[in-house]
């Protein structure tokens, strides 16, 4: 069950229709918007509700192997606990389960633990996106999004999004971090433009409303590249969703800063 949207709770459609919002050719007004992937279609979950489970994060389990079964080719996230993650603490399924618990999302460890195999699971038909904290005073990415650094079975095709507010004219831009930054989570971290961006709203009386410019964060940082991978899974249907997530990593664009190591992929391809 999904809660009905209003005037001021409308993050799902937003962040769907960052993805895949629906491209109205036949439009003659003056401001339109569409998804990244607009002819995607879109298996829907909510992560504050349970269901009939006792622990949220079993729902989230459950969310996460139905869109399995469905064939779904990539999970977005735009939601997560502000919590930074610590290379240097050990972090273990009653950990988790205890920072979400902390934060409303009733967990014990065994639940936990039937979401991270959801996770893993998931990875052999999609990929997941995450969106990283928008606190941008945090050092290292949150702990949710860089769980592939506390289970590695996580690491196969998965990918964190960073919010870099872009300005100014082409071959003229100036950039800036606006959220937490991809810390541990670099090697699989991409970035967008999710800072004060238009987009779908919410639906009231009859007609749909749109933001024209209010919605900010990572939560649209992550559809562009849900939409993208989308994208990729129609291009290349034969490939693997590890295969996906190292194509937008070794093309992405990061001339706009000095990088400090590198990734090597597969045929000797290496990106910095």
């Amino acid at each position: 069950t999904l809660t009905a949207d209003s005037s001021s709770s409308y993050h799902g459609n937003s962040v769907a229709g960052v993805a895949s919002g629906y491209l109205n050719t036949s439009y003659s007004g003056s401001v339109v918007s569409h998804g990244v992937a607009y002819d995607a279609d879109l298996h829907l979950s909510s992560v504050v509700q349970k269901g009939g489970e006792t622990y949220y994060a079993n729902h989230w389990a459950n969310a996460t192997s139905d869109a399995t079964a469905s064939g779904t080719v990539v999970q977005n996230n735009s939601w997560g606990i502000d919590e930074q993650y610590n290379p240097s603490s050990s972090y273990s399924t009653s950990t988790l389960a205890t920072m979400w618990t902390n934060e409303g999302y009733t967990s014990n460890a065994s639940s936990v633990q039937s979401y991270l195999d959801a996770l893993n699971t998931f990875q052999s038909t999609g990929v997941i996106v995450y969106a990283l904290s928008n606190t941008s005073s945090f050092g290292n990415a949150d702990v949710q999004a860089a769980l592939p650094e506390i289970d590695s079975n996580l690491a196969e095709a998965w990918i964190t999004g960073v919010n870099i507010d872009v300005t100014g004219s082409a071959g003229n831009e100036s950039y800036s971090i606006k959220s937490a930054p991809c810390g541990a989570t670099a090697e699989y971290c991409l970035g967008a433009d999710g800072w004060y961006i238009g987009g779908a709203a919410y639906y009231a009386g009859g007609s749909s409303y749109y933001s024209t410019g209010g919605l900010t964060g990572t939560s649209f940082v992550a559809p562009q590249i849900s939409g993208a991978i989308a994208i990729l899974a129609e291009a290349f249907p034969s490939q693997t969703p590890a295969d996906w997530t190292d194509r937008l990593l070794a093309s992405a664009d990061n001339s706009f800063f000095t990088a400090t190591g590198k990734v090597t992929f597969v045929n000797g391809i290496s990106h910095a």
